[in-house]
């Protein structure tokens, strides 16, 4: 089937053709030509900081961070640029040409979802190759277990059961469980029904989220994800070392094994709540 493109405003499609340089693509990679250890470019901008990372064979060649943590006014739409173009330049620099882009999409931060869903769109459309959508909190998870995988390797722990939370902003949490087999299958064995889309994602509020990490240590082995959602109690997510799109990486990898490709076109963040602005303007139409 032939790869289905965005229709992208004249105005915009100078801009997006003057990515081509930086990529030389034999022809367009169609879904049915991706190869899964390809190169792949992940982007995750699902917070205040994101990252961007580079997989060829399998294996991370490149990742940075997009912004910086302790700096209230970073903006990830300032920074995504030149990270990108470090990354697209080392694609360049692969034995394999850039195969598949993947991308983190939701749930997160308004502002950030929507800078990195549109540059994976960007990328897809004006480079031509398919494109893999992945749950935000699941590729935290997947960085975390392949983190802990290489750790284990030298002697460290392994959890299998993963309580992942993320801020949702006034009062609210976002979190998912993710086992490991499940989430993370070998890539030879990846079912047909597999998806890098958790359904399962909970908004829950400050005493739901209360007895959802009673559960920890008896039903899940650690947590992973914002600092912010778990201050106030004894227990802290488990520190990640690597980026967190070498995890939306890792997923994507499996993603396109079984061609489980995501229509660029069609593709819009994983919001899964309203904004301020939108509950506060509901708000003003209810009836006093």
């Amino acid at each position: 089937m032939a790869l289905r493109l965005p229709l992208i405003p004249l105005k915009k499609q100078a801009f997006y053709r003057s990515l081509r340089p930086l990529i030389t693509l034999p022809h367009p990679i169609s879904p049915s030509e991706a190869n899964p250890f390809g190169t792949q470019l992940a982007i995750e901008t699902t917070g205040r900081v994101g990252s961007v990372a580079v997989l060829s064979g399998g294996m991370v060649v490149f990742e940075q961070q997009i912004g910086e943590p302790s700096d209230k006014q970073t903006r990830t739409a300032s920074e995504i640029g030149p990270v990108l173009q470090a990354a697209l330049a080392c694609c360049h620099e692969q034995a394999e040409p850039l195969a598949f882009v993947s991308v983190a999409d939701g749930p997160g931060s308004f502002t950030g979802l929507r800078i990195g869903v549109t540059s994976a769109k960007m990328l897809s459309y004006a480079l031509q190759v398919p494109l893999v959508a992945v749950n935000s909190l699941a590729a935290i998870a997947a960085n975390v277990f392949d983190q802990q995988q290489k750790r284990m390797e030298d002697g460290g722990t392994l959890a299998t059961t993963l309580l992942v939370a993320c801020d949702a902003y006034r009062g609210q949490v976002f979190c998912a469980t993710f086992e490991k087999s499940l989430l993370m299958p070998a890539v030879e064995w990846v079912h047909p029904s597999w998806s890098p889309l958790c359904e399962q994602v909970e908004i829950l509020e400050s005493e739901a989220w209360d007895s959802q990490l009673a559960r920890v240590g008896a039903t899940v082995d650690g947590v992973a994800g914002d600092e912010k959602p778990f201050r106030k109690y004894p227990i802290r997510p488990i520190e990640r070392v690597q980026a967190d799109a070498v995890g939306v990486g890792i997923l994507g990898v499996r993603a396109a094994m079984i061609s489980r490709w995501t229509d660029p076109f069609a593709l819009v963040p994983r919001y899964l709540k309203p904004s301020a602005a939108e509950e506060k303007a509901a708000a003003s139409l209810k009836p006093e």
